[in-house]
């Protein structure tokens, strides 16, 4: 806050008595720290002196980076105890040969996981990323590093066999099934992104939906994906007589830790392809987290409700933009007594027929979204919000004059 002339006087004073508010007020709640630490660090080269003095006798475990000088790479130089380090805040102000000094800090160290979102990388940067820590990396986020290609990312699944998370999201054009194929091999892996990677195809993410330890994988925007991801996971005898089985059909047979599953904007998934799904059902016998928002085959309100009947253990539903109706969307309430998120935005079929049912069977909602809703009215939504107690709702009717006059009395976020 920048006021007048006095008060710039005594920022001043405290600035050489204290070192800076700043300063001393993030020093101070630093050596408070007994646990993970997440630490902001700032251009005053002072704090970065204070935590690396700190960094040295204190157990930091975490550091978010959100301004960053060359300067401050010390820092990391005084802290090679660091386990999980998250450069995602520093955008694309940052330069590879950075990024390159910060990585060869932890050389041989004991880093654990690493974000690198959105931020202009290279293949060459991964290259001494699985140099510097094959062993003990566990976690991996370059969702949106679009300068990246299958090379590197290959080399670093190779070199890093412990890896149970990989975010591969919005990242190259140049990402193809070689690289999925190499990601699949990983013995741990359980958390794969591979939203928006509009080279691959079903040939690698059927067999990484297969893996045994995959827990949750998304798919958003993956355009060359269709049916055969789901009909690969149907037995032998619904397949073919035949008595072999092709790799891809063998290796899709597991499965059965998937938790959370994203076919969002997938265009080449049909109304078959869910059909496919319901029918694999009892593979995926802990599914909680299925996303079908803008999915070609959720027109079509038949499969919808079948692949709805079909996972009664789902606690987070997006059923944007479908042609779900009202009585698919009764039968998930009263079948899945834990769901938690749903989704309706853009569902024509919905209708205030269904208020009844979300007031009766939808006790443990604590998000509602219901945005363009033609079939709706004002009085419905408002009775919607004022039913929905605890729930975070937030509904529209969708036309040029959106209402917004309707807030539940019992939760302040909720909106009509």
């Amino acid at each position: 806050r920048k006021g007048g002339g006095e008060e710039e006087a005594e920022e001043e004073e405290e600035e050489e008595a204290g070192g800076g508010t700043v300063a001393s007020a993030l020093s101070a709640a630093f050596s408070m720290a007994t646990g993970v630490a997440e630490v902001i660090l700032g251009p005053d080269p002072r704090v970065v002196e204070d935590l690396a003095d700190k960094a040295a006798n204190e157990a930091l475990e975490k550091v978010i980076v959100g301004i960053f000088w060359d300067e401050d790479i010390h820092f990391f130089a005084d802290c090679r105890r660091l386990t999980r380090l998250d450069l995602s805040h520093l955008g694309r102000n940052i330069s590879c040969q950075t990024i390159r000094g910060v990585l060869l800090c932890f050389w041989g160290a004991g880093l654990q996981s690493l974000s690198l979102a959105g931020i202009p990388v290279d293949d060459e940067v991964l290259v001494l990323l699985a140099l510097a820590a094959p062993k003990t990396l566990r976690e991996l986020d370059v969702s949106g590093c679009r300068l990246i290609t299958d090379r590197s990312v290959s080399r670093v699944a190779r070199a890093c066999s412990g890896l149970t998370r990989l975010d591969l999201r919005d990242t190259s054009e140049n990402m193809t099934d070689g690289a999925l194929l190499v990601c699949a091999q990983l013995p741990k892996l359980s958390n794969l992104g591979a939203g928006y990677l509009r080279s691959v195809s079903c040939m690698s993410l059927a067999q990484c939906i297969a893996h045994p330890c995959m827990e949750a994988l998304d798919l958003t925007g993956c355009t060359r994906v269709d049916d055969s991801l789901f009909r690969a996971l149907l037995p032998q005898d619904r397949q073919t007589p035949s008595s072999t089985l092709n790799a891809v059909s063998a290796a899709a047979a597991a499965g059965r830790r998937l938790t959370a599953l994203s076919i969002s904007f997938c265009d080449g998934i049909s109304a078959q392809g869910l059909r496919d799904l319901a029918a694999a059902a009892w593979r995926l016998p802990v599914l909680q987290k299925l996303h079908l928002g803008h999915c070609t085959g959720a027109q079509d309100s038949d499969a919808v409700a079948m692949v709805l009947d079909s996972f009664p253990g789902l606690t987070d539903v997006d059923l944007t933009a479908t042609r779900v109706e009202d009585a698919a969307v009764a039968r998930l309430l009263r079948a899945c007594p834990r769901l938690r998120v749903l989704k309706l935005t853009l569902c024509p079929e919905v209708s205030e027929e269904l208020l009844a049912e979300l007031e009766r069977e939808g006790i443990a909602l604590r998000e509602l979204e219901m945005l363009s809703m033609p079939r709706w009215t004002l009085a419905g939504l408002n009775a919607l919000v004022r039913a929905m107690v605890g729930c975070r709702v937030s509904a529209d009717l969708g036309r040029e004059n959106p209402v917004s006059a309707a807030i539940c009395p019992n939760h302040r976020d909720s909106r009509c």
